[in-house]
């Protein structure tokens, strides 16, 4: 249907491109825009854009309001509600049209874009299609309990919708809708919060854990939030576990009512085209479904005080032969207990790798080991032995926001800790490795590497680890095993291939760039940074057992910014190590149709 429909609109740029400027001014059947390139324009394409901007304003002026009744925004003002409607569409389909360039007398450049009347719904044909691509990621995340994408995807797939004339999308059976309001009611009926315990670790401090569940299973990532000294403070629970901090006298609640995000407004600017209409179009609420009330225990809160220690007992479990457990297993205890201790990183360790990692992950992420007594399992890994997976709570006051998180302690055979890094997400590692392990080692080895990769990539992030980053991002191959993931020279024989309206891989480095020089400028202006991931996937490549994919939508808030992008890396496994060979980094891209993938390259043998 899709190469229809571009043939479609191919043949009919063709058939216009023979029609006359002045037929097209003087017929009345086209809408067109036009300017004139001089010096004061400073070159082609600038006057490419101007004329595309004339052409999207004199459709909307002539567009009439009742063919958006639907979709203009009840109290603004329809007209100009309309105008945004239709400048959100010059980005898409417009920009496929042929322009008539000429020159006139005075060696000036003229321009004109049109677009005949009765062609006018091929601009919406392309965003139903970005709307079906949504909702099916929408779908995706809801099924791996990923609920905080979910309604972020079905919400902005309803706000694309309303801005279609008829306010409707058919797909694969599905009325989209009714059927988008239906999962969004679904999802915030269906989350359930259930107390588990606290602490106090002083007197006017509070920290309430629960779990979160959606039809009886632990959600994988959600974001809600509570009010406290009348600021909203977001909470992200993570591996169905969410921890509310209070001070004050919101220390002696019995009950707290929480406000799950859906709406996502803060992020609109992430989808260009979701800003563009936030103040155009019609908005649903859904309020009654998303507030919930948590119902504490009525422990008495002067016997927990007493009976909290500041000493974390640990309990690790091996169901492999290990050596040196009981090295790791102290080295474990040491490091929580100096997580909570407060005193400098060097009461803890002499190595210089560790004290400035440990350093950087306390002062930019305010962590906190939130359980009296820490139970993980230690791993078989690459290079030694893992701990996976010890929680705690990160907070970032200037963004109001606190999260769950968990981390994961690197051992050599020796038993000597290596590094330490945050989960993606806590599930990832049974979901892409660990169920291999038995039957398929080798996937599961390889599997283990790249999720233990993508845990130091979020690490770099949230320790504000520009260098990492660089190393990620560079034109070079990246050995992505060892602490410091040296460079090497890239591989040649990586052959990349387009798809059918992609963008030309060039577009992805040069933003690439971009990105860095951007993510250093906020490294060192911001003083909080949350980054999480609104999905991750690993793909073996079907004709290459030694190729995978990681695929990865990233998102990051920071004191005054956020913003969202997708990244895809190719890693090749035929080598003494495993190296990153491709790296491409789109920003604001939400068409999965657009984004790169291992269909896009292939290493020659």
């Amino acid at each position: 249907m899709k190469r229809i429909f571009f043939l479609f609109l191919l043949l009919s740029i063709c058939l216009l491109s023979a029609v006359s400027v002045d037929e097209i001014k003087r017929s009345g059947n086209y809408f067109y825009g036009e300017v004139t390139f001089d010096e004061r324009i400073r070159d082609k394409k600038e006057a490419k854009d101007m004329a595309l901007a004339n052409l999207s304003e004199n459709i909307s002026i002539n567009v009439q309001t009742d063919t958006f009744s639907k979709a203009v925004e009840k109290n603004g003002n329809a007209d100009e509600s309309i105008k945004k409607i239709i400048s959100t569409y010059s980005t898409i389909t417009l920009n496929n049209l042929t322009p008539i360039i000429e020159r006139n007398r005075k060696k000036n450049y003229y321009v004109l874009y049109y677009i005949h009347k009765n062609s006018l719904n091929t601009l919406y044909d392309d965003r139903k299609r970005v709307i079906c691509s949504i909702y099916d990621s929408a779908k995706q995340s809801e099924k791996e309990l990923n609920l905080s994408t979910a309604l972020q995807m079905y919400y902005y797939a309803s706000i694309l919708i309303n801005s279609l004339p008829t306010g409707s999308v058919t797909y694969k059976a599905d009325e989209l809708t009714t059927k988008i309001p239906e999962r969004i009611k679904s999802i915030l009926s269906g989350i359930k919060f259930e107390y588990l315990d606290d602490v106090c670790p002083q007197d006017d401090v509070r920290d309430v854990r629960f779990s979160v569940l959606y039809k009886g299973k632990p959600v994988e990532s959600l974001e809600f939030t509570y009010e406290d000294d009348n600021d909203d403070v977001t909470i992200v629970a993570n591996g169905g576990i969410a921890t509310c901090h209070l001070t004050g006298a919101a220390t002696s609640y019995r009950t707290l009512d929480v406000s799950i995000e859906y709406m996502f407004s803060e992020r609109k600017q992430q989808f260009k085209d979701v800003e563009q209409l936030w103040y155009a179009v019609h908005k649903p609420v859904y309020d009654d479904e998303s507030i919930k009330t948590i119902r504490f225990s009525k422990t008495n809160l002067k016997k927990r005080r007493k009976a909290y220690s500041k000493d974390v007992k640990v309990r690790l479990v091996c169901d492999e032969k290990c050596t040196v457990e009981r090295e790791i297993i102290n080295s474990t205890g040491n490091l929580v207990n100096w997580f909570k201790s407060g005193l400098d990183v060097q009461s803890f360790t002499n190595d210089a790798f560790l004290q400035k990692k440990l350093s950087e992950m306390v002062k930019n992420n305010h962590l906190t080991v939130l359980d009296e007594k820490v139970e993980a399992e230690i791993l078989k890994t690459f290079e030694g032995w893992e701990v996976r997976s010890i929680p705690v709570m990160c907070s970032y006051p200037t963004i109001n926001k606190h999260t769950t998180e968990y981390i994961v302690l690197d051992f050599d055979n020796s038993g000597n800790l290596q590094d330490v890094n945050f989960t993606v997400f806590n599930e990832l590692f049974s979901d892409y490795a660990s169920k291999f392990k038995q039957d398929y080692i080798d996937i599961y080895q390889r599997r283990h590497i790249l999720v233990k990769f993508l845990e130091k990539y979020r690490s770099a992030y949230l320790n504000k680890d520009i260098n990492t980053l660089k190393k990620i991002f560079s034109d070079d191959a990246v050995i992505i095993v060892g602490r410091t993931m040296p460079k090497t020279r890239l591989h040649k024989d990586v052959v990349t291939t387009t798809r059918e309206n992609q963008p030309d891989i060039e577009y992805t480095k040069m933003d690439k760039e971009q990105f860095i020089l951007r993510q250093t400028d906020i490294f060192k202006g911001q003083q909080d940074i949350h980054v999480g991931f609104n999905s991750s996937e690993i793909k073996q490549k079907n004709d290459d057992d030694d190729v995978y994919g990681i695929s990865m939508r990233q998102q990051y808030a920071s004191t005054g910014y956020s913003d969202e992008g997708y990244l895809f890396l190719l890693v090749d496994f035929k080598g003494k190590e495993p190296m990153i060979y491709v790296r491409t980094w789109q920003p604001q891209e939400w068409d999965e149709e657009m984004l790169y993938d291992l269909t896009n390259y292939e290493i020659k043998k």
